[in-house]
C-alpha cells in the first residue's frame, strides 16, 4: 500500500514539473503521447489500472470512480495559447 501511494505521489509530482515546464520546453506531440503511455502502464504495473479497463475512467470526476489523471497533451494546449 505504502509503495502505491508513494508511486502515485511521484506520478503527480513529475506531472506538476511538466506543466511547469510547458511555457520553456518546446514538447512535441510524440513526447506527450509517450509520456502519456508510460503513466498508464506504471499505473497497470503497480495494480492501479486494470489493463482491459476504459482509458477514459483515469479522467473523469473522482466520485465517478475516477484516478484524476491530469490529460497533459489537453494541458499542454491550453498553457501555450
Amino acid at each position: 500500500m505504502m509503495m502505491v501511494m508513494m508511486m502515485m505521489m511521484m506520478i503527480i509530482i513529475i506531472i506538476i514539473i511538466i506543466i511547469y515546464g510547458f511555457g520553456i520546453v518546446n514538447w512535441r506531440q510524440e513526447e506527450l503521447q509517450k509520456l502519456y503511455r508510460e503513466t498508464r502502464t506504471l499505473l497497470t504495473t503497480h495494480g492501479q489500472h486494470y489493463p482491459k479497463a476504459d482509458v477514459d475512467r483515469l479522467y473523469v470526476p473522482r466520485k465517478q470512480g475516477s484516478r484524476v489523471l491530469i490529460q497533459v497533451e489537453e494541458t499542454y494546449a491550453v498553457e501555450i495559447t
